[in-house]
Order: C-alpha cells, then structure tokens, then sequence
C-alpha cells in the first residue's frame, strides 16, 4: 500500500527532487492536494503526518509507531499549563531541542526553547508561541483533521467483574433468631432497625402485626429491615416473613419504646389581617402525630382536630391561634398563627 501511495504522489509530477530538498517551492495548495490524495488512498495516519512533516520542511519520523501531531489553536506564554504545553514540549524535541525538565507548565525554560525553535525557522524570537510560532508548529505537526495522535497504547480488555448468583430458592422461609434485645422475648423498638436469622431469605419482605416494614438488605440467610414507627411501645406483634413460595413461622415481637420523629405542623391563616366581622382560613398539616388539638380556635379549642385541614371562621377580635399535635412516643409539638383586626 506505501509504495502505491507513493507512486500515486510521483505521479502528480510535483515530487521530481526528493520531498526535503523541493518542500520548500510546493504551495500550501500543492501540499494539501498530496495530504489530500494520501487520504484518499486510505494511507494511516502516521504516513500522512510524516509526509507533512517533509513538505514543511521537517524530519519526518523513522521510528515504528505512529508520528505524533497535534493542533495548537491558541497562545501560548508563561504561566498556561496543560495539553497544549505537554503538547509543545513533545515537538520541540522532535525538532531537535531538548526540552529536559519541561513540564505542562509553561515556564522561562520553555520560552527559551521556543526562542530556539523560532531561532530555527526565522520567525522573532520572543519566546511567545503566537500566531506565526503557532502556525509553523501546526504546519510541521498539526493533525490536519485527524485528531490527537501520540505514541500508541496498548489497552488490555476490561476485567469484568464476577457476580454470584444468588442462590435459587424454592421453598418458603423460615424464621430462626432476630437481632432482639433480649432474643428469648424478641423485643424491638418502634421506629428503630431490626435482622432475621433464617433460610429462603433472599428477596423477601417482613411484617409486623400485618404492617409490611422496609427491608434495607436481604440474602439467603439474614435479612434487615427498620420496625415501623407506628408500632405502640408494650404491645405485642406477630413477626412473619413471605416470599414466592409462602409464609414462614410467626414469632411474637414485644416493643419496648419507640424511636419515632416528634411531630410536625404547618398551619396558615389567610389572610391573616381581617376588618372586624371578616373572615380567614386557618390551614394546617402535620406529619408524625397521632393527636392534634386547636387552642383558642372555634368548637375544636375544647376537642381534638383532624390530623390536617381546614376552616374558615368570622373574626371578631385579633387572636392568636394554636394547634398542639401529640408523637407516638408523646412528644408535644405547637406551632401558633395570629390573625389580627384591621384598624379603621
């Protein structure tokens, strides 16, 4: 294929002399018509960087790997760091300069090797790799529309990982132990994390007293899972476990107390200045309680009030209205609002 490719390009009569010596008379135009043919007879990357290396008046690379090139699209000076810097460095040396030391940070050692480069190749030495540098260091190594090339890596296929299956259950689960404080009794708290010792566990789910709890992990033989917090502390609940293939054995679970969140209360009243006689809506909700009570707010100041709700009522006098909503483990949570009578 190289030496088709190279009979291709002989033929355009362009190269007479050999490339090094006549690069210097070829065109931009010239040059890209070689790159151009090159690619269309499929030649790889690192012969068509060569060849451009040679056109522009470079050595082109002898080695066994594929040519280095990269695109410079901005400035460089001292301070830049990154890609374009390591970038720089990699052909400098390819020029011939040594750039021992050099980083991706551009540093006064690397404005000195480029002062040697522009030296090189007559352009102002500044040290400052701006268009002119950029453009000599594009036209000696730039990818022309082939991307990034570096020497070639040599990956290893991906490791895939090693899953064990789980193990294949047909037949219903059983119950064995719990992580009961007192495993005799199989007391638990209300609201707290609890495990089941057993077999056929894998993807299973647990009640309590016919209430599905949240299992957090399961396998064959242990499973965990948090005790609803609803549960009330002294009572007694059957603790069971189902899967595809039935129920296990019911144990007895005590609750001993309860870790459950105090309760929770938005209350609103709109709007919350009336005139004398006007009329507002007091809004509510709660989270966590069992109980709620309104203080100084219509019939429900002397009963309980629903959970969450609404009402709207005539107002007479500015007052402050109070909800007190009781937890599962008798935490007391207010929350207040005022409504006040506007002032003719």
């Amino acid at each position: 294929m190289k030496k088709y490719i190279v009979g291709a390009v002989l033929s355009l009569g362009i190269l007479i002399t050999p490339v090094a010596t006549y690069a210097a008379g070829l065109t931009s135009v010239q040059i890209q018509s070689i790159l151009s043919l090159l690619s269309a007879f499929g030649a790889d990357a690192g012969t068509i960087v060569n060849v451009t290396t040679a056109l522009n008046g470079g050595t082109p690379s002898t080695s066994g790997s594929s040519a280095f090139c990269h695109d410079w699209n901005t400035d460089l000076t001292v301070g830049n760091n990154g890609d374009d810097v390591s970038a720089l460095n990699q052909a400098l040396t390819t020029s011939g300069i040594d750039t021992t030391g050099n980083t991706s940070l551009f540093t006064e050692n690397n404005a000195g090797d480029v002062v040697a480069f522009q030296s090189h190749y007559g352009i102002r030495q500044t040290g400052y790799v701006g268009p002119m540098t950029r453009a000599k260091l594009n036209a000696l190594y730039g990818c022309h529309g082939l991307g990034h090339i570096s020497a070639p890596v040599t990956t290893q296929p991906p490791v895939q990982p090693t899953i064990s299956p789980s193990p294949l259950i047909s037949a219903a689960p059983t119950i064995t132990s719990t992580s009961a404080k007192a495993a005799g009794n199989f007391e638990m708290d209300a609201g707290g994390s609890a495990s089941i010792s057993g077999t056929n566990l894998t993807r299973a789910v647990v009640f309590i007293g016919d209430m599905q709890t949240t299992v957090t992990q399961t396998g064959d033989t242990l499973i965990y899972f948090s005790v609803p917090s609803t549960l009330v502390p002294g009572q007694s609940y059957g603790l069971y476990v189902t899967n595809n293939f039935g129920k296990s054995n019911v144990v007895q679970v005590k609750i001993l107390s309860t870790t459950a969140p105090a309760p929770t209360i938005s209350l609103t009243a709109t709007p919350s200045t009336v005139n004398s006689g006007g009329f507002s809506t007091i809004a509510w909700s709660t989270s966590n309680a069992t109980t709620c009570t309104f203080i100084n707010f219509g019939d429900w100041a002397l009963g309980g009030a629903p959970l969450s709700g609404s009402a709207t009522a005539a107002m007479l006098i500015s007052k402050q209205i109070t909800l007190e909503c009781q937890g599962a483990n008798g935490q007391t949570t207010t929350q207040s609002v005022n409504v006040l009578i506007a002032h003719s």
